[in-house]
């Protein structure tokens, strides 16, 4: 035979083949019914008239009566050979798509809209069927079986899509969760763990921003947290640091910062993600803080009502999205009012991102029509009416929802305080204000002593959507227990205690993978506060992240581990091979995600399975 196409012609589930001759007078199909360890015996042979040789085959369900018919494709013609009675046994058509249909078609492009390349699986009773999408839809068949108990869709950028029960006809979409982004932290609100942020937001390795270009990692951040979001629980403040999505998290070390101030001042940490010259880590304080007079987007409209207050209620300047994180040029002009002879001047812009990932970047750096995406710069007024960038890069809200400074004191060349943050990243805006001369309030720092850190499995926690444009929640208590992601290829650490690994910065690192959570305890303060003030703290991590994207550096493996003072990803000069740890020797089990997949569990979240 010169060829063959492969295809469940009787819908038993077992894939058949048919192969064609053109050697002979007469062309010929052969067909070939496959079965039980990939076995195939020969049915018929079918005898065509044709004037021409054959030179392709094709499957597809051409009069749409539930079994696979052949096209095939002579040298001067087009012939179909439609199956009867194949449809005897039962089959499901099953199609994806990388949008929901509701929405419009191309607003995050994160695979091709039809999932061409990806790995569709289906379990039916005992029975394993995997099929490469080729097409807008798949046809599997039963046979016996009534019902598809479950699907999994490995999608072309690796993200793999759980569905129970799926239905005829009905299209898979591909889910916009995040796949990659940083570890989650948890704190003790006096009732419960709740989700407070993510972290490890700067230091990302392996991330291109564009092909072969990356992105370079900032290893330390210090996190805010309200005191009001972390309690003592039995004289004891815990922490819960959790790896829930397609990455490994590098800690290197944690501490707690307990920051005593007045009540009536607010402190900050500069929670941006950016080098150390325009990130340095410093406490503000305000007291005084100043709302801008107006607030307009790049189109006029006015915008001050969102930003006015912290309250969740997000601003979104741009009107179009080509790519998830990429958007058009947008901005927020904020205009101060009028200002008497200023000295210094801190804008604070609280808000939140929604990022490109390394596929996205590289995909759009391949793409001529496409710039990359140009994070925030700050334009101030000219003397001539003109607008003049001033800082080409001021940094950006790593993450989830945090606040961020930037230093305005000598960019106005004018009494003009206007001031406009452009970007074409998809971030969100809630609150802007500023401080202008304002004396540091007396604060009383306290770093609380590290008593015990714990690494075990855990699963993963319930994602709460936000009602509005603000980023998704996690619900700690609400726990799948199942492991979600594709195993990275590696040693993690072992499970137990990992408190000599995070009690000091030496590259002796505590290595989270997907599912895993470390539960850190510091000992609460033990000192009164006096009356009027307040309590704040501050977390201070230093690490690394790595998201498991098919394009990222590394991204499928453990290693190569990072440190502290690399220069790239790998470090051109680092050692040629890294032992690991002494702690080091956990690998992920492949088949807590590659055995048969199934409604999920609900685990209790104090137990680790």
């Amino acid at each position: 035979m010169n060829d063959f196409v492969p295809g469940d012609f009787d819908n038993d589930g077992f894939v058949d083949v048919a192969a064609w001759n053109n050697t002979l007078k007469e062309k010929q199909i052969a067909f070939y019914r496959g079965g039980p360890e990939a076995a195939f015996e020969e049915i018929f042979v079918m005898d065509l008239k044709l004037e021409s040789p054959i030179r392709a085959c094709s499957t597809t369900d051409f009069d749409s009566d539930g079994d696979i018919d052949l096209i095939v494709a002579c040298q001067d013609s087009v012939e179909v050979l439609i199956n009867e009675g194949g449809n005897a046994n039962n089959w499901i058509d099953i199609p994806i798509r990388a949008e929901n249909a509701k929405q419009a078609q191309k607003p995050n492009e994160r695979v091709n809209i039809h999932g061409v390349g990806s790995l569709l699986e289906l379990r039916s009773g005992a029975a394993y069927l995997p099929q490469v999408v080729t097409g807008r839809t798949t046809h599997f068949g039963l046979g016996k079986q009534q019902q598809v108990d479950s699907a999994r869709v490995l999608w072309t950028n690796g993200v793999p899509e759980h569905i129970v029960n799926p239905k005829h006809g009905e299209p898979i979409c591909l889910q916009q969760q995040l796949k990659g982004s940083c570890p989650f932290l948890y704190t003790w609100d006096g009732e419960k763990f709740a989700f407070y942020t993510d972290c490890l937001w700067a230091a990302p390795i392996g991330l291109q921003l564009a092909e072969g270009v990356l992105a370079p990692p900032r290893e330390w951040e210090y996190l805010k947290i309200d005191g009001e979001r972390l309690k003592s629980k039995n004289g004891e403040y815990v922490l819960k640091l959790t790896e829930e999505l397609w990455e490994i998290g590098y800690f290197d070390s944690v501490r707690l910062l307990a920051i005593d101030h007045p009540a009536d001042v607010d402190i900050y940490s500069n929670e941006k993600v950016g080098p150390p010259s325009i990130s340095p880590f410093k406490v503000h304080t305000v007291q005084n803080p100043k709302t801008p007079v107006a607030a307009v987007d790049q189109k006029g409209r006015d915008v001050l009502p969102k930003v006015k207050a912290r309250d969740e209620d997000f601003l979104q300047c741009f009107d179009r999205r080509f790519k998830q994180g990429l958007t058009e040029p947008h901005f927020l002009e904020l205009d101060l009012g009028q200002l008497d002879d200023p000295q210094d001047i801190t804008l604070f812009l609280t808000g939140w991102i929604r990022p490109t990932d390394t596929s996205l970047n590289v995909a759009i750096s391949q793409r001529p029509d496409l710039e990359s995406t140009q994070p925030p710069s700050v334009h101030v007024p000219a003397a001539n009416g003109n607008w003049i960038k001033v800082q080409p890069y001021m940094g950006f809200p790593g993450g989830k929802t945090k606040t961020i400074a930037i230093d305005l004191s000598d960019v106005f060349p004018t009494d003009d305080y206007r001031v406009r943050i452009a970007t074409t990243m998809e971030i969100y805006w809630d609150h802007a204000f500023f401080t202008v001369d304002e004396k540091p309030a007396e604060i009383r720092t306290t770093e609380m002593a590290l008593l015990a850190a714990d690494l075990h499995y855990r699963g993963f926690s319930k994602k709460v959507p936000h009602p509005g444009l603000g980023p998704g929640s996690y619900d700690y208590n609400q726990l799948d227990a199942h492991q979600q992601w594709p195993p990275m290829e590696g040693r993690l650490t072992t499970y137990g205690d990992v408190t000599e690994l995070l009690s000091q910065t030496d590259n002796r690192q505590a290595l989270l993978g997907a599912g895993d959570e470390m539960e850190v305890r510091f000992k609460a303060a033990s000192t009164e506060l006096p009356v009027g003030w307040k309590r704040d703290f501050i977390l201070h991590n230093v690490g690394w992240d790595k998201d498991a994207d098919l394009n990222t550096v590394f991204g499928q493996t453990v290693g190569p581990l990072p440190f502290a003072g690399m220069v790239g990803y790998p470090d051109p000069n680092g050692p040629a091979e890294q032992k690991p740890f002494a702690a080091q020797t956990r690998q992920q089990p492949r088949a807590r995600f590659w055995r048969a997949f199934s409604k999920p569990t609900v685990a209790n979240p104090q137990n680790h399975p």
